[in-house]
């Protein structure tokens, strides 16, 4: 009789567990990540607006000693020369490549390098006015070309990407300085020019916001970037020769402001 008890009570037991494995809740299954939307290259191009500005000081001093040596012509000579030279804002455009590492759903590294359109021209134009006649100074600085390669980091949020960036620079820059006058009470006419041109690294830094569609992002971006100045000295002679001088332009620093929007389109 109890053997048979049992029996019954196992049939029961086994007849009941799947009814109960079918009661217990189902565990969910491990929610996917979130896709890496900015990860990998990508090339595109921009176009905006840009200011420029530098500082230029003029420095006069007689190479044979005669009627510019005058101490009040000399300060004169190098007051007319010397001021800030503002450009208007201008229009860039250009090119980047860039990679992107999405570390995690929330931050991005990455790098990119641009080349872009950098035509301006600024020119300070004064006039001093000496014992011996009006003589005048022009000074102008002109660029061609901007190159950065920079270094970003930034929070994506989804399709959105809030960043910084900062690297090197590059642009050329010429310096052109142009001296003259007729000095009607020496009875002589003056005159002079000298021009320099370089290459210059310097150093940007900036930030933007990008938004991504599918392999496509547009972006809004603003970039300052410092470069290093430039010196020319013109040697001033006469006709007929009654004497020399020596003016000296030099600029401490070239300022850029960029402000500019780009597309990029993204390989992933």
């Amino acid at each position: 009789m109890k053997k048979s008890i049992a029996g019954i009570a196992t049939l029961a037991a086994l007849i009941a567990t799947p009814a109960l494995a079918a009661d217990l809740p189902l565990k969910a299954p491990p929610m996917a990540p979130p896709p890496l939307l900015w990860n990998g290259f990508y090339v595109g191009g921009n176009i905006g607006g840009a200011w420029a500005d530098a500082d230029v000081v003029t420095v006069n001093s007689p190479g044979v000693p005669g009627i510019f040596g005058v101490p009040a012509n000399i300060a004169a000579v190098s007051a007319a020369g010397t001021g800030s030279l503002n450009s208007d804002a201008f229009i860039t455009g250009g090119v980047q490549v860039g990679y992107n590492w999405q570390v995690s759903p929330a931050w991005l590294l990455g790098v990119e390098a641009d080349f872009n359109a950098f035509s301006q021209k600024t020119t300070l134009n004064g006039l001093a006015v000496t014992t011996i006649g009006p003589f005048g100074v022009s000074n102008q600085l002109s660029t061609d070309w901007l190159a950065t390669f920079r270094g970003r980091a930034g929070l994506t949020f989804n399709d959105w990407l809030l960043y910084v960036t900062g690297g090197a620079a590059l642009t050329d820059q010429k310096l052109t300085n142009v001296d003259g006058g007729n000095l009607v009470g020496a009875g002589v006419v003056a005159s002079g020019a000298s021009s320099v041109n370089s290459t210059k690294v310097g150093w940007t830094a900036g930030a933007g916001v990008e938004k991504i569609f599918g392999q496509w992002s547009i972006k809004a971006e603003y970039l300052f970037a410092r470069f290093d100045g430039l010196t020319t000295s013109t040697l001033v002679t006469t006709v007929p020769g009654a004497f020399t001088q020596n003016v000296t332009a030099a600029t401490n620093h070239l300022d850029v402001n960029i402000a500019r929007v780009g597309v990029n389109f993204h390989f992933h």
